[in-house]
């Protein structure tokens, strides 16, 4: 039946023996090989419900449709087949991932943290549910910040998850939250693990650190970041403001004057280079610039209105 693409019959026969003599590792190749296909996906996790109501104590089928239910995007799915496996078989990895979510919602967070520590410790279990398993411990630890130390636990479980930057993922859930020195917290760690140099986290990493007016860090990353990007404005901008800040004012008016040379069809931007222009050339007591800098930059924001 395989292989004259007869899949549909290779399926009933596959799950036909499989009750008859169990299951084998050969069989269970093929019957992965036409679930990828989707369009048998439905027979199967109706054969895998049809298991566990025969064999209740059977782990393989649980995970097997809890990845079924996962790969569809049917978390909720297969986190109810999760409390069945818990209750069914108490020493199962997969089990604990009901038994998380349970702990979580009732505030046993010391019960959710061992049961979240199993979970992302698991070679078994999907990287999409320890995902979610993270996430849903982040979002607890945001309102009970007593449990950091358990979250920087959890993340160096991903370290070497190619899929996801998951400190910087962090990083941008504090940011948006207002959280900023958690937010650099995180940046940095990203930086650290993955590429020093990676635009993106390093736009965010300054961004944080001008909400948190840390101007020195600030300062040193942006001038760093201008000698590997060096048509990239954004950076000249925030080493401009950082120096203005620190009251270098001679060292903002450069920055700012060879950043302004890159800004293209950006009024915002060009905005804030002007303005911070102004602040420099105030600082260093020529108020005709300053004057000069603001008014261009009242120009441009009226423009991009």
């Amino acid at each position: 039946y395989m292989i004259t693409n007869q899949f549909e019959k290779a399926l009933a026969t596959i799950i036909e023996m499989d009750a008859k003599f169990g299951k084998s590792d050969d069989r269970n190749r093929y019957k992965m090989q036409i679930i990828s296909q989707g369009n048998f996906q439905n027979t199967e996790i109706n054969n895998l419900i049809n298991q566990i109501k025969q064999n209740p104590k059977e782990e393989s089928n649980y995970v097997d449709l809890i990845f079924l239910y996962s790969k569809a995007n049917e978390a909720d799915k297969a986190l109810d087949v999760a409390k069945q496996l818990a209750k069914e078989v108490p020493t199962s990895e997969w089990g604990q991932v009901s038994l998380f979510k349970t702990y979580l919602d009732s505030n046993q967070a010391d019960k959710a943290i061992k049961s979240m520590n199993v979970i992302l410790a698991s070679s078994k279990i999907d990287s999409k549910i320890k995902h979610r398993t993270l996430n849903e411990f982040l979002i607890y630890v945001n309102k009970n910040p007593q449990y950091s130390a358990d979250l920087e636990k959890a993340i160096s479980y991903f370290d070497n998850d190619p899929n996801v930057d998951v400190a910087k993922e962090i990083g941008k859930f504090y940011h948006s939250k207002g959280q900023f020195e958690n937010a650099i917290k995180y940046y940095e760690k990203d930086l650290k693990s993955n590429s020093e140099t990676d635009r993106e986290t390093n736009l965010l990493l300054l961004e944080a650190y001008t909400q948190a007016k840390q101007f020195e860090p600030m300062t040193k990353r942006a001038m760093t970041m201008i000698e590997i990007y060096p048509s990239q404005p954004q950076f000249y901008y925030y080493a401009g403001l950082g120096n203005n800040q620190l009251k270098q004012f001679k060292n903002a008016k450069t920055v700012l004057e060879m950043g302004l040379d890159y800004v293209v069809d950006d009024k915002a931007l060009e905005a804030n280079f002007n303005i911070q222009l102004g602040e420099a050339y105030n600082g260093l007591g020529d108020a005709k610039k300053k004057e000069e800098y603001f008014l261009k930059a009242n120009e441009l924001l009226k423009k991009n209105k």
